[in-house]
């Protein structure tokens, strides 16, 4: 077999799909990250504290999207509705804008009847609420790319949201003009670009044979996402939890510590949830004939690299990204790089059980962390502030992991 053939052949193969998943969440959480980075290093620590708390109430407006319209998108799209997926993504792009709208009208008056957070976020929040409908599009379409397994799609869209990225924000820099309200209208248009790139090409190569009422839609959604909304809602708390109440216990230089910790995960995190969302539909067409123990065990290998890359140049790195302003949190770092081990276990067990149609497995599997990170967590935050933070993850994510695994093996073991 010749080169090219060996090349087509990875490229339409499993192989192949990893590899331009790996891409395309490679693209966007590079460019984020490096997005981050720059906030860490350029803004003061409050200012970053500011910015991450206000982006840490994004990432729960996306979790509701993610649960309500970007999950069950995946599993309907390669599943029952695959015949007829054009007229189910328009169907689903529609419920997009509307879910979108009505979460960021919540959002503003969340922060509106919170003092605390409106003096914290002032003018942010505003940002904020235009710009989380647009970049919840940017999210919906890359996962639209993944209905059948076309992630290069979406890898191409990354490339195009990594170059606006860091051009608008280095010009930004460059003008003194980047803020945590300008970084956010960045994302913002940056999204819509490559969003609507994917979305053109999605839906002028399908056909709608038969339209979908937008209620229809709602309705399939709601039934299957109501479990899988409560589990995303506890999935977000062991991370997301505390810079709300390091924000009120601490102060937002505490917030963004934390933050600027959480950032270095993220390489790893963000690997494992493209593997996560890849494996769904395969998954859902294979069942068990893809071996979980393979895939469990190849994630929590690159984990384990990636943990003791942090423990042993955690000061270097700190130092090069942030200056001298976190590395009094370094001894933290080693203890944040256990959080990949959990969080690669987590993105192949939940795609597992999601695929069954089994959300609320998944639900009871968040149960558990967020009890303990509501409580038992809550009181590390109050007693040791970042450090209490981070131990809480920690404990958090390894709690989830093991409650998923013991839900699969007694699947496994009931369908043999």
């Amino acid at each position: 077999m010749n080169l090219v053939s060996r090349i087509r052949r990875f490229r339409f193969s499993g192989g192949g799909n990893s590899f331009w998943s790996i891409a395309d969440q490679g693209l966007f959480a590079v460019s984020n990250f490096v997005l981050n980075l720059i906030l860490a290093r350029w803004l003061s620590a409050s200012a970053y504290g500011a910015f991450s708390l206000a982006f840490t109430l994004f990432l729960l407006l996306g979790t509701v999207h993610t649960a309500l319209v970007v999950e069950p998108l995946l599993v309907f799209g390669a599943g029952r509705h695959n015949a007829n997926v054009g007229a189910y993504l328009r169907a689903v792009l529609k419920l997009h804008w509307v879910l979108a709208a009505l979460l960021s009208l919540l959002l503003g008056a969340l922060v509106f009847l919170w003092p605390s957070l409106r003096t914290q976020l002032g003018g942010t929040t505003f940002a904020l609420m235009f710009a989380a409908p647009l970049i919840l599009f940017q999210w919906l379409a890359r996962r639209a790319c993944y209905i059948d397994l076309q992630p290069a799609l979406a890898a191409r869209a990354g490339g195009v949201y990594l170059a606006l990225t860091l051009a608008l924000a280095t010009l930004l820099f460059c003008t003194g003009a980047l803020t945590p309200v300008t970084a956010l209208l960045v994302m913002a248009a940056a999204s819509v670009v490559s969003a609507a790139q994917i979305f053109r090409t999605l839906l002028r190569s399908r056909r709608a044979l038969e339209p979908f009422s937008l209620h229809e839609t709602w309705t399939q959604h709601w039934k299957y996402g109501k479990w899988a909304l409560g589990a995303a809602l506890l999935s977000f708390v062991p991370g997301n939890v505390a810079p709300f109440f390091l924000s009120f216990a601490h102060s937002l230089d505490a917030v963004g510590a934390y933050r600027a910790l959480w950032n270095l995960l993220q390489p790893a995190m963000q690997l494992f949830a493209a593997l996560g969302v890849m494996l769904l539909p395969t998954f859902r067409k294979q069942g068990a004939a893809l071996s979980l123990r393979r895939w469990t065990g190849r994630l929590l290998l690159v984990a384990l690299g990636y943990a003791l890359l942090l423990a042993v140049f955690r000061e270097p790195l700190l130092e090069l990204l942030y200056g001298k302003k976190y590395l009094t949190y370094s001894r933290a770092l080693i203890l944040a790089g256990l959080v990949p081990l959990s969080s690669a276990v987590i993105a192949v067990l939940a795609a597992f059980l999601r695929a069954a149609e089994l959300p609320r497995s998944v639900f009871w599997g968040y149960a558990g962390s967020a009890a303990f990170t509501m409580t038992g967590g809550l009181v590390l935050i109050w007693q040791a502030g970042v450090e209490g933070a981070v131990v809480a993850a920690v404990l958090g994510y390894a709690l989830t992991a093991a409650v998923l695994l013991w839900a699969t093996l007694h699947l496994r073991k009931r369908g043999a």
